[in-house]
């Protein structure tokens, strides 16, 4: 417990926010719901739930690895009770889940914020190539905005759903099909505000 709370040396990874060609990162991570700005490091709560992984097993690249990154990238592998980074199995995530589920309640599992795409026509041009200026002197400051990173919309995934069994990408598939007005009977909208 104590290496999840010390500044150096502690369990606390940066995210994985820098895209990579497989995808293999954290790079459509929004927000933490409940909290502004775009994280870039895990924070107490986070280092809590690797504490808690670290206790059951003595799996070493679960260390190297965010919370996000874990959710979006591992499952739970049902009841077999492995941790396997090949096959993207975390039991012991699951683990930590269910013990902060039963003692903070399920309210209160981290949820976070994703872009399910990205492309917004801000000034109503018929594209999302465009680079909108800032202006500094504006009260508040306006930041200048590039239409193609823009999020068009958002969903919500977090600890509740992984540990219920519902894939990261499930949840953004489901989701679109509900912007796109294609939903399917069984389909769970998990549509968030982006902000």
């Amino acid at each position: 417990m104590y290496k999840a709370f010390v500044a150096t040396g502690g369990l606390g990874v940066a995210y994985e926010k820098t895209k990579t060609t497989g995808g293999i990162d954290v790079s459509d991570l929004h927000r933490v719901q409940g909290q502004t700005g775009t994280p870039t490091q895990e924070d107490n709560y986070e280092n809590l739930a690797k504490a808690i992984i670290v206790y059951n097993t003595n799996s070493e690249w679960m260390l190297k690895k965010s919370i996000p990154y874990m959710l979006k990238h591992y499952n739970h592998a049902g009841t077999n009770g492995t941790n396997n980074e090949t096959d993207s199995h975390c039991y012991s995530c699951k683990y930590s889940m269910n013990v902060r589920k039963a003692w903070l309640g399920e309210n209160n599992l981290r949820q976070y914020i994703w872009v399910g795409e990205r492309g917004v026509d801000l000034n109503a041009d018929g594209d999302t190539l465009d680079i909108i200026p800032g202006d500094p002197t504006a009260t508040p400051p306006i930041s200048e905005r590039n239409e193609a990173t823009e999020a068009k919309w958002c969903f919500s995934y977090g600890e509740k759903e992984w540990v219920s069994g519902t894939l990261f990408q499930t949840a953004k598939e489901q989701t679109e099909r509900f912007i796109y007005n294609r939903e399917r009977t069984g389909d769970t909208n998990y549509k968030a505000d982006c902000p």
